[in-house]
């Protein structure tokens, strides 16, 4: 069972709330990664076509990934979340810079849940020995 997230418990922007909103289901974690769509975006250096992730829904696949790597019950969710970026558009610098700032929303939309119910972290703490 996923745990139900009390967005009323923190403080967001209209935008933080929109991505919140996209990665809950009636009130709970979603239990799959929400789904990204992809615009052109021109030509590589190949002539190939190159595809990239749109912001809204980029954004909103890689704060649920955050979210569920701290919070949800479900062992794989709890697994390094190493690609986690590779939903979000532009260069690389780009994603660093917008990754930090979805990381601070993550950060506050699992802390709208008590500390007892952050499965994920917990279980990173057993692991590395802090509990």
């Amino acid at each position: 069972m996923m745990p139900k997230i009390d967005l009323a418990r923190g403080e967001f922007t209209d935008d933080e709330l929109a991505i919140a909103q996209r990665i809950l289901h009636d009130g709970a974690l979603r239990h799959t990664k929400p789904k990204v769509s992809f615009v052109d975006a021109g030509r590589d250096g190949y002539g190939r076509a190159r595809r990239e992730p749109t912001l809204d829904t980029g954004s909103a696949a890689y704060v649920w990934r955050m979210v569920a790597f701290q919070v949800s019950p479900v062992g794989h969710h709890q697994c390094l979340p190493v690609m986690a970026q590779c939903d979000l558009p532009g260069t690389y610098e780009e994603r660093q810079v917008l990754a930090k700032k979805l990381d601070d929303l993550a950060d506050r939309i699992a802390n709208c849940l008590p500390k007892a119910a952050h499965y994920g972290t917990l279980n990173w703490g057993r692991v590395l020995g802090k509990w």
